[in-house]
């Protein structure tokens, strides 16, 4: 009696441990296909980067979908600009913001 319970307890455990290694080979089967899709999206993704920085690509894009041509004729402005309006547009732009209104400047 106690052989016939051993018995059917061991048919039992190993029923259970087949299960449990068939469901884990169906995860590990699922995994590697997600590891695959995620390797084919990388490939894809990184192939749009190579076209979108591809000079080519982009002239190609501007003219197609944003409708823009290439210009033959350049135009060039000579700017006369004295060395002291340089000074002075150069201290322009490295000088602070001004201090903001006091609330008795606002009432003003």
């Amino acid at each position: 009696m106690v052989g016939a319970a051993i018995l059917a307890l061991t048919c039992l455990l190993y029923l259970v441990q087949s299960s449990r290694v068939t469901m884990l080979g169906y995860q590990v089967q699922d995994v590697q296909n997600q590891q695959v899709e995620v390797a084919r999206r990388a490939g894809a993704l990184e192939y749009e980067i190579g076209l979108k920085e591809d000079l080519a690509g982009v002239e190609r894009h501007a003219r197609e979908k944003l409708q823009m041509n290439r210009t033959e004729e350049y135009v060039y402005l000579r700017v006369r600009v004295s060395p002291a309006d340089l000074r002075a547009a150069e201290s322009l732009t490295t000088t602070s913001a001004p201090p903001a209104a006091t609330p008795t400047e606002r009432g003003r």
